[in-house]
């Protein structure tokens, strides 16, 4: 019984761990790949859409402040979120 519980234990501190949670950023836009689905901001990082994403080219463009909710996967930082700040 001991050994159940140490294990259960253990699984729960490994999902809390590596659960995935949402980060948000806001930022200007300083350029925008359509292809690659990059939005590059001014301070040089790099943000990919997600798929499920649909987003106006013109809510992309240089110099409109966003801000965007992410998840990191890997190396990547993709936008499950993005809104446009006045």
């Amino acid at each position: 019984m001991r050994k159940i519980i140490i294990s259960l234990s253990f699984l729960s501190a490994l999902l809390i761990a590596f659960s995935a949670h949402a980060e948000k950023i806001k930022g200007k836009v300083e350029s925008f790949d359509p292809d690659s689905k990059t939005i590059f901001l001014a301070g040089g990082e790099e943000y990919i859409l997600s798929d499920n994403l649909d987003v106006s080219v013109t809510d992309v463009e240089p110099g409109t402040n966003l801000t965007l909710t992410f998840d990191t996967k890997g190396e990547n930082r993709v936008i499950t979120a993005i809104s446009v700040n006045p």
